[in-house]
Parts: C-alpha cells; sequence; structure tokens
C-alpha cells in the first residue's frame, strides 16, 4: 500500500466508525495500523499515546456522522525506514487541519510513528 492510500484508507475507517457503520471488530485497523511507540500531538496541543488514541477512537463509536476527506497530500520524504508526509485533513468540508505524519517502513506495509496536527 502506497502512504496516500494508508492515509485515505484509515480516515475512511475513521468516517465509518464515528458515523458507527463500522462494527466493533474494525477497531483493529486502528490498533494494526499504529506502531506501539506511537505518539500524536492533536491540534490543541495535547499529546497521545497509541493505546489513548486507541481507546479514544473506540469511545467515540457511533458519535457522529461526518464526513473526512483528506487533501493536498505531499511526499516530504523518504528513507529506507522511514516516509514523511503531509496532508490536510477536512470534516464536512469545513472544519481543516494540516497533519505531517511519519510512517515507519514494514515488511508488510506501513506504520504511523506519530502524527502533528494543526489547526487550519
Amino acid at each position: 500500500m502506497t502512504w496516500k492510500a494508508e492515509i485515505e484508507g484509515l480516515h475512511d475507517f475513521f468516517a465509518d466508525w464515528f458515523s458507527g457503520s463500522a462494527q466493533e471488530s474494525d477497531l483493529t485497523r486502528l490498533s494494526d495500523a499504529l506502531e506501539a511507540d506511537f505518539t500524536i500531538v492533536d491540534p490543541n496541543g495535547a499529546e497521545h499515546t497509541a493505546d489513548e488514541t486507541v481507546a479514544s477512537v473506540d469511545n467515540a463509536r457511533g458519535s457522529r456522522a461526518t464526513r473526512i476527506e483528506t487533501r493536498n497530500h505531499r511526499l516530504l520524504s523518504e528513507s529506507a525506514d522511514f516516509v514523511v508526509a503531509r496532508y490536510e485533513e477536512w470534516h464536512d468540508g469545513t472544519k481543516g487541519r494540516i497533519s505531517t505524519v511519519v510512517f515507519r517502513k514494514r515488511d508488510e506495509g506501513l506504520g504511523w510513528l506519530t502524527v502533528q496536527e494543526t489547526w487550519l
């Protein structure tokens, strides 16, 4: 899977999860995607671990119907071990953030290592 397809695929999962159309077993899509040492800094500046992120998303299942779209994907850097990319994430076309992601390359694809989000 390409880095862009991974970004789009995980955000499709989020939209399905938040709307309640995903099954509980689908949460493995997220937990399998995140590296054990994953961190995310949300747009408000709070840092969260992989376990915290999975728990937060798990608790939000069916909490809101939302359309999530990613745009303006850019590859910033790629090495033998990592991919760094930037993209915009839009919820319902009106609430946007810009995200920078570092992926760790795995034998079976890409693992989300860290994400930094900033409100647009």
